[in-house]
């Protein structure tokens, strides 16, 4: 991490970051009352750091990593072997570069999240079952936001993680923020803060019971003025998210066979909505995705997948062909192609 922040100043240095403080805080404190189309916060540095730490816990299956607000053009089993076990995997193609791999012993050590729009690189480093850090990057970007946990102090039984960390220092676009969290039976109250101790921003969680689990449900903006519901999580009967729903819309996808997408839709606050159904074939592959609503007439009315194969029956390339309709009859034209890199236990 880069040098901590100075722990003194002159006075005069003193007198003009006060200044600065209340017209910045003054400043976050309108913004934080905004949100974007997807319900987040409009400051693109602070986000519910509580939400990643949850992630972190489930996401050992592959499953678990796959979320409904992901982009639709990305695979959905882009994380998921059909033969064999991983030890890590990258997807390359259209602009994104996400890897998922798993520490010797086999939890998550790297994986993507989505984060404030957009898919983020998480990857963790832990020290006797504890997160020590984390380090958050934008491929196939440069940036990257760092969080060191300095404090954590015990847990309940059956709380949502092992150890709770009370106290994270972050350096996220060149500036430090501290970010406290404290929990209560079924939930936890996160709060971010400057150098100077200003509060920035702040969330509330609520936990509900699934699978046995305590898993986030509902999250709250603190610094909202309307008190508006952040985001709301929704689980299936195997514990799987199928929906997500906030101020800028809903995220829903059903499942077959367990952890199989058969349809997908995004119905934004405002905007055309996004439909699809998902086809896979008998050997787990997925074959086939239709638009069942189509703004565009012009566009296509399907899409179809080929595949290139390892020795062992896993997929390497992904190859998109898009059908357009025309005068009755369907046209193919080449589409996306995404590759992956797979690692072998």
């Amino acid at each position: 991490m880069p040098p901590a922040p100075a722990s003194c100043y002159t006075n005069t240095v003193r007198r003009f970051l006060c200044l600065f403080v209340l017209i910045f805080y003054t400043t976050i404190s309108a913004l934080n009352a905004q949100t974007q189309a997807d319900g987040r916060s409009s400051l693109s540095g602070i986000f519910p750091l509580a939400l990643v730490l949850e992630a972190a816990e489930f996401a050992s299956a592959p499953a678990e990593v796959w979320r409904p607000n992901w982009p639709v053009e990305l695979p959905p089993d882009a994380f998921r072997l059909l033969y064999g076990r991983s030890s890590g995997i990258t997807l390359e193609g259209e602009g994104f570069l996400l890897h998922f791999g798993h520490d010797s012993e086999g939890r998550a050590q790297d994986f993507p999240f989505m984060l404030n729009g957009r898919m983020a690189q998480v990857s963790l480093n832990r020290y006797d079952g504890e997160i020590r850090s984390i380090l958050l990057s934008f491929p196939p970007k440069e940036e990257t936001w760092e969080f060191e946990f300095l404090e954590y102090r015990d847990s309940p039984p059956g709380a949502l993680m092992q150890g709770f960390p009370a106290l994270v220092r972050a350096y996220i676009g060149g500036a430090w923020y501290f970010i406290t969290l404290s929990g209560w039976a079924r939930g936890i109250t996160e709060t971010w803060f400057d150098t100077e101790g200003n509060a920035l921003g702040g969330y509330t969680f609520s936990f509900a019971e699934v699978g046995g689990r305590q898993r986030i449900r509902t999250i709250k903006n603190i610094f909202d003025d309307d008190n508006n519901s952040y985001l709301v999580y929704h689980f299936d009967s195997w514990g799987l998210v199928n929906g997500i729903s906030g101020p800028g819309g809903v995220y829903t996808v059903l499942y077959y066979r367990g952890a199989f997408q058969r349809y997908w839709e995004h119905r934004p606050a405002g905007g055309d909505s996004g439909v699809f159904y998902f086809q896979w074939d008998a050997n787990g592959f997925l074959v086939r995705k239709v638009p069942m609503e189509q703004s565009d007439a012009s566009g296509p009315v399907e899409y179809r997948f080929e595949y290139t194969l390892d020795e062992r029956g896993n997929w390497i390339q992904r190859r998109e062909i898009q059908m357009f309709r025309r005068g009755g009859y369907l046209f193919p034209s080449q589409g996306t192609v995404f590759r992956r890199f797979l690692e072998y236990r």
